[in-house]
């Protein structure tokens, strides 16, 4: 435990937003959260001005008042990029070990598997009492390669399978994945690689699987009764899957999903028909 007094003058915990620099641009993503999508987004948009979506790393906020990290035990690195592409957050965690050491400090990270820390960063991360690691794992094999646009599956679960063995030892790992008419039919099978694959980390703790709801043109509104049905009974034995469906309202509502993705699509020279067959037929 640690002091949370409101009396304290400086903070006790750290959202940092390492800014939009990214390598994927995954379908429920654009250019606000990933450099990457700026290309798609301008032909999507043609009117729009991208020079917001521009990646600046003289922009960073690197928090040169050494004096506001006193009191810091908690840093969630995040952005909508990745983190590991850039120097900003192994720099702050340096500035935090010169002001007050790391020894009572934990760090999570949302990532998307495709690069791994380097040596630097494997040493500080030791010194720190928890690293949390939040992997993005929407779905698996070739579907996770389209909805993960530019990442592979294979060298993704390679990586996987190295940071599983080299993290030090105050590591945990945890998989964020967001269902939306994407993936939400295959989501059992990305359950059952998980369970087989990184229920927990080489220490014995357990990795959780945190579901989240995707929002934006790809959020499920609605699906057909003889759907609902459907998945009812492909999810027996899957309680989070169950519950997911449990609580989508029956309807044939799918917004603006499929001019999106047919858009999208045509940019990309990509098919969901032809890599999500079974349910594009059912949504």
């Amino acid at each position: 435990m640690y002091d949370t007094s409101i009396d304290l003058d400086k903070p006790q915990g750290l959202d940092y937003s390492v800014g939009n620099l990214c390598n994927l641009k995954c379908v429920i993503c654009g250019p606000n959260n990933s450099t990457a999508w700026i290309t798609d987004w301008k032909k999507m948009h043609p009117d729009h001005d991208i020079e917001p979506y521009k990646y600046d790393k003289n922009i960073q906020n690197l928090l040169s008042d050494q004096d506001s990290l006193i009191n810091l035990r908690n840093i969630h690195f995040h952005g909508g990029g990745e983190p590991l592409l850039s120097n900003d957050h192994y720099d702050l965690l340096c500035k935090i070990k010169q002001v007050k050491g790391l020894g009572d400090v934990k760090i999570f990270y949302n990532c998307n598997g495709t690069t791994l820390p380097s040596q630097k960063v494997l040493d500080i991360w030791e010194e720190c009492l928890l690293v949390e690691i939040y992997l993005s794992l929407d779905d698996v094999r070739g579907r996770f390669n389209y909805q993960r646009t530019g990442a592979d599956w294979n060298t993704v679960v390679s990586n996987i399978n190295t940071m599983k063995e080299i993290l030090p030892h105050n590591h945990m790992f945890k998989i964020n994945c967001v269902w939306s008419y994407l993936n939400l039919y295959y989501l059992d099978e990305l359950f059952d690689w998980y369970k087989q694959n990184l229920f927990t980390n080489r220490y014995g703790d357990p990795v959780d699987l945190i579901l989240q709801k995707g929002l934006g043109a790809c959020s499920i509104r609605e699906l057909p009764h003889k759907t609902i049905n459907l998945l009812t009974n492909k999810f027996i034995g899957y309680p989070q899957l169950s519950a997911i469906v449990k609580s989508i309202p029956p309807g044939k509502n799918t917004g603006t999903f499929w001019p999106y993705i047919k858009n999208l699509d045509k940019i990309r020279n990509t098919s969901f028909e032809e890599v999500c067959p079974e349910w594009s037929k059912l949504i």
